[in-house]
C-alpha cells in the first residue's frame, strides 16, 4: 500500500512554489473570491501523487500568522507525527480522520466532514487519513515544523 503524509506536502513545496505566493501578499489585504483564484502547486517529491498545496497568506516558515490549503486524493495517509506549534485545521471538503497516538490505526480515528475543525497543541502525537479525498485549511502563528514518530503502520 502506498503511503502519504499530507504534512510532507507543505514541507516539500514551500521553499520554491510558496515564495511567489508569499511575495504577492506582503503589505496588502489578501483576497480570494472563489476557489478558481487559488493557485495550487504539486506537493513535491515526498507527496502522494496528486497532492497539492496553496499558500494563501503569510510565510509558514517565518514568524507571524500564515494560512495554507492542502488537497489530498482518496487514500492519502498522514504518518504519526507532532508539531512544535499549534496546528489549527478546518476541513473544507471531503473527509478527514484524525487519530492520536504513535501508530496509524484506522479503527481509532475521529472522522471530520466539511466544516469540521480541530486544534492540536504542540507535542501531541497525531496521525490521519482520508478515504474519499480532502481539502484542508491549516493555520498557525508560529513557523511550521513536523517530526515523524514512526512509519504509518508501526
Amino acid at each position: 500500500m502506498r503511503r502519504s503524509s499530507i504534512g510532507i506536502v507543505l514541507a516539500a513545496g514551500l521553499a520554491g512554489a510558496g515564495a511567489a505566493a508569499l511575495a504577492q501578499n506582503e503589505g496588502r489585504v489578501v483576497m480570494f473570491r472563489g476557489p478558481d483564484e487559488i493557485k495550487w502547486v504539486p506537493g513535491g517529491g515526498a507527496a502522494w501523487p496528486g497532492e497539492e498545496m496553496a499558500v494563501l497568506a503569510g510565510d509558514p516558515n517565518g514568524e507571524g500568522g500564515w494560512t495554507i490549503r492542502l488537497k489530498s486524493p482518496p487514500g492519502a495517509e498522514v504518518a504519526p507525527h507532532f508539531h512544535p506549534m499549534t496546528e489549527n485545521v478546518t476541513v473544507l471538503s471531503g473527509d478527514f480522520h484524525l487519530g492520536i497516538g504513535d501508530t496509524l490505526d484506522k479503527t481509532k480515528g475521529t472522522e471530520f466532514g466539511p466544516g469540521g475543525f480541530f486544534s492540536a497543541p504542540p507535542g501531541v502525537h497525531l496521525y490521519g487519513w482520508t478515504d474519499h479525498g480532502v481539502i484542508l485549511q491549516v493555520h498557525s502563528d508560529k513557523p511550521i515544523g513536523r517530526t515523524l514518530i514512526t512509519h504509518p503502520h508501526g
